[in-house]
């Protein structure tokens, strides 16, 4: 790519790169779905800087329905979802859409859920003071030690261990 590119179509680059602009100034880059959106914002662009055209396959590597349902989780990984329900709701077989799901997430969607929560969980440790039971309800999770043991195995660590870290005086 040359160091400047003139753009043959520079209204088209800023209607692909706002959203991805707000979300950085909103600060709502963080989840899964977030970081999904922009990787194929940049793609797009980085393709379209390199070949002088737009490429359809950057635009469609991710299925706008998992993105549209990663958003859905992020915003409510406390629900019980079930995998099949998910498959479902996208108008998706089951097979197709455990496929589907991974290649976006790069998880099958039980861990991904789970991954979620727990990051989800870790976050309200160190930042609130919520009983360990309190936080578990928020995630998902109605037994504490059920959650206590599921966040040892996938953060390596307690929850009164993980909420030690938290600075002093916060």
């Amino acid at each position: 790519i040359p160091l400047v590119t003139p753009l043959r179509r520079p209204v088209a680059f800023r209607e692909r790169l706002d959203p991805l602009i707000a979300m950085y100034g909103a600060r709502s880059h963080r989840s899964l779905s977030a970081r999904l959106r922009a990787a194929e914002i940049l793609a797009w662009a980085v393709q379209t800087l390199a070949d002088g055209r737009p490429d359809a396959s950057a635009a469609a590597a991710v299925d706008p329905r998992i993105l549209a349902l990663l958003s859905e989780l992020d915003a409510d990984c406390a629900r019980p979802w079930a995998v099949g329900a998910l498959a479902r709701r996208v108008g998706m077989g089951l097979t197709a859409f455990r496929f589907a799901f991974t290649a976006a997430a790069g998880a099958p969607p039980r861990e991904h859920l789970e991954a979620l929560r727990m990051d989800r969980a870790a976050r309200l440790l160190v930042d609130t003071d919520g009983s360990v039971a309190s936080i578990a309800a928020a995630v998902g999770y109605a037994d504490p030690y059920h959650f206590s043991r599921v966040f040892r195995r996938v953060t390596g660590r307690a929850p009164r261990a993980a909420r030690a870290r938290r600075a002093p005086g916060s």
